[in-house]
């Protein structure tokens, strides 16, 4: 199955390409990249590297949040783009089970965090299920990078894009995984997504929003 992956949740983002599960490659997206008009192209550019046009993609699959709330909403809205205009299958793949897939030692449970500003974290816990693979086991929380250092301890693991501003604060209180496990990766949204879609857990292209969590700052500034 081809599947091309979107990441666009945090700068600078990926796309990725994959093969029954295999990556073809995966690309870091610049900066001025990330924007509607020109994640199109670069796309049709990794597709081109690899001999392939959009109408091979047999799916597509990205990362639905939490993270930049503009990110989020032109990758989201480029993979149902895609999916439309293609017949590709769709997959929305939470961005921090994505990080959680990173992880692939005998670390059984951990913390996977992201900075949701304002000295604040989405977290989830993680565990594994009885065949070794990742699996959310709490709800996406927003909550005080404060606070959920002073709740750890030694034996817990904690990866993420979230421990990049708070390493320090992190650093005595838990085990803090290392950096190539903290960020996430389009191969892996590829990855995953093909699996969601191998057992039909596809995503509603017209109903597929972005998984924001929280209010932006002006709408927030807005309702108060």
């Amino acid at each position: 199955m081809l599947t091309l992956g979107l990441e666009t949740s945090l700068i600078p983002g990926s796309i990725a390409l994959c093969d029954d599960g295999i990556c073809l490659e995966e690309r870091t997206l610049q900066t001025d990249r990330r924007h509607a008009e020109t994640l199109i192209p670069e796309i049709q550019g990794l597709l081109a590297e690899h001999g392939y046009h959009l109408r091979d993609c047999q799916a597509v699959a990205v990362s639905e949040g939490p993270g930049s709330f503009t990110g989020l909403r032109i990758g989201v809205t480029c993979a149902k783009t895609l999916a439309y205009a293609t017949g590709a299958k769709l997959a929305a793949i939470p961005t921090l089970t994505s990080v959680a897939h990173n992880v692939v030692d005998d670390v059984q449970r951990l913390f996977v965090v992201s900075d949701a500003q304002r000295k604040q974290l989405f977290c989830a816990e993680f565990g594994r299920d009885d065949n070794g693979i990742w699996e959310q086991v709490t709800a996406i929380t927003i909550v005080d990078a404060d606070e959920f250092a002073s709740q750890r301890n030694p034996h817990d693991h904690v990866t993420g894009p979230g421990v990049i501003k708070f390493a320090e604060l992190f650093r005595d209180r838990c085990t803090i995984l290392p950096p190539a496990t903290w960020m996430p990766h389009a191969a892996v949204i590829a990855q995953i997504g093909e699996q969601e879609i191998r057992a039909e857990r596809t995503a509603d292209i017209w109903g597929l929003q972005p998984f924001y969590l929280r209010k932006s700052a002006a709408e927030e500034r807005w309702a108060g």
